[in-house]
Formats: structure tokens, C-alpha cells, sequence
């Protein structure tokens, strides 16, 4: 073999056997990463007034946004902004601003029940309850009275006992979520019925009375679709709107206040 093409094998096998190079480390800086982490806004604290710290449908509606405080857990010292961030409750507060939404309190009489589907009968019912008296026993702020009856309830019994209820009548009422319902209560008390109570929600309340289980039923409304759909059910002159009930709220001014189907404020940020 010629002595360049040994020399050329040689170069080869000497150049397979050198060690692979190792690659020189990047040594740059590493990219600083971004802070993205939000800042949350601090939780609302809502206090519910003394007549709707036992309304479920409120409460439940409120907690969607906020953490609620019971008006017990305020004292004559708490702030407004530091204790709490907004309040609510029924009436006309002084100082207070109030919801464009006023709800109305209406009875409504099932005529397709014994004894009511006897007009006569239901109509001494209708001009029994009077909005005045109610208000007066509610004892809240603002209450506007609708319903006005000036017969004397001795002449409505006497009515019934000659119709041959000397004892009155039993009834089931449903309440759905009224404020110092005991006022209405006591009117109808007064006109010998004996009231079977049951405390319940909205939807319940719709329900029983489709299903023919109640002879009466205490609601409130908050807007005259809402009442349409209890003028069709039952009649117009089986809705008797007793007195209106206005909301009053006192915010923080840095929160944002819209108002739900109910009239209830809702804070945000």
C-alpha cells in the first residue's frame, strides 16, 4: 500500500477517536418573569335590617355577592365603610337613600274553595281588611296603605253568622315572606276566621294555590307583570292590594348599586 494513503487511514482513525467537544453554557441573564397576579377587591359586608334577617329568598340572593352581617352584630359605634359596607332594610329610614323598586303586600283569595266560591261570602273578606289598621300594627316607617274599609267589623260578623257561620270559619293561608305578616294576620282574626298558617316561599305559595290547597294566601309583588300573573290566576277582584312596602339602603359611595327583580340593592365594585 502506497505510503499517502496510509498516512491518510491514519489521520482518520486518529480524528474518530478525539473526544466530542462539549458546548459552551449560555451564560446569559434569565428573562426576569412577570408578576400577572390580580389584586381582588376587598369582600362587601352587607347588613341585613331587622325585618329580613329571616327571609331566605333575600339573604340567598344578597350572599351571591356579599358577606352578610346580622343588624345584631352592629352597635351605635359601628361606621359605615369600616364596620360595614352597605345596609338594608323595609321602611323609609331617615338619612337613607330608596330602592325605585316599592313592593306591594296583597291578599289573595282562592274562589274556587268552599266556603269562598261563595261571593257573598268572599266579598266580606274583601271589605273586611282595611290597609289603615294593618299599617298601624306593622310598625314599620313608610308603610302606605292601600285597602280602606270604613264597616265596622261587628256588622261583617253579623253577616256571617246569618250567612250560618255564627262561629266563623277555618281557612288555610299561606304567608310568603312578609314583613310583620301578625298585622294581617289580626284583621282577619278579627272577622271570626280561624287561620291555619303555614310560613312559606313565593314559588311554594303559587303551587298550592294552582293545586287548590289554599283558601288564602298573603304575597307581594314588585312590578304590574307580577300582578297580572295573580289577577289571571285568580281574578282582579281576588287580589286585594293592602299597603306598599318601601326599601331604604345606606352605601359606601365608592360601591356600585344596582337593584335585583325585588327591589333589594346589590353592591359591587
Amino acid at each position: 500500500m502506497q505510503l499517502w494513503l496510509i498516512c491518510v487511514m491514519g489521520l482518520f482513525v486518529i480524528s474518530a477517536c478525539q473526544p466530542e467537544a462539549t458546548p459552551v453554557a449560555n451564560l446569559a441573564p434569565p428573562t426576569p418573569t412577570q408578576d400577572i397576579t390580580e389584586t381582588l377587591a376587598p369582600p362587601i359586608h352587607y347588613v341585613l335590617g331587622t325585618h329580613i334577617q329571616n327571609m331566605d329568598s333575600i339573604r340567598d340572593e344578597i350572599a351571591q355577592s356579599a358577606l352578610l352581617i346580622p343588624a345584631s352584630g352592629l352597635t351605635v359605634d359601628s361606621l359605615l365603610g369600616t364596620d360595614y359596607d352597605i345596609i338594608a332594610d323595609y321602611g323609609v329610614i331617615d338619612g337613607w337613600q330608596q330602592s325605585p323598586v316599592i313592593p306591594t303586600i296583597s291578599l289573595i283569595i282562592n274562589p274556587n274553595l268552599e266556603p269562598l266560591n261563595d261571593d257573598v261570602i268572599a266579598n266580606v273578606i274583601r271589605s273586611g281588611v282595611d290597609g289603615v289598621r294593618i299599617v298601624n300594627q306593622t310598625n314599620i316607617s313608610g308603610t302606605l296603605p292601600l285597602a280602606i274599609s270604613t264597616i265596622r267589623l261587628s256588622s261583617l260578623k253579623t253577616e256571617f253568622a246569618n250567612m250560618g257561620f255564627p262561629d266563623g270559619f277555618e281557612l288555610q293561608m299561606s304567608i310568603a315572606e312578609i314583613p310583620n305578616s301578625d298585622a294581617i294576620v289580626n284583621e282577619l282574626r278579627a272577622l271570626n276566621i280561624d287561620l291555619q298558617i303555614k310560613q312559606d316561599t313565593l314559588e311554594n305559595t303559587v303551587v298550592q294555590l294552582t293545586n287548590n290547597r289554599l283558601h288564602l294566601a298573603i304575597i307581594k309583588w314588585h312590578d304590574v307583570s307580577e300582578k297580572a300573573l295573580w289577577t289571571t290566576a285568580v281574578g282582579e277582584m281576588n287580589v286585594i292590594d293592602l299597603y306598599q312596602l318601601p326599601i331604604s339602603y345606606l352605601a359606601s359611595p365608592e360601591l356600585t348599586i344596582t337593584f335585583a327583580a325585588d327591589g333589594f340593592p346589590i353592591a359591587s365594585y
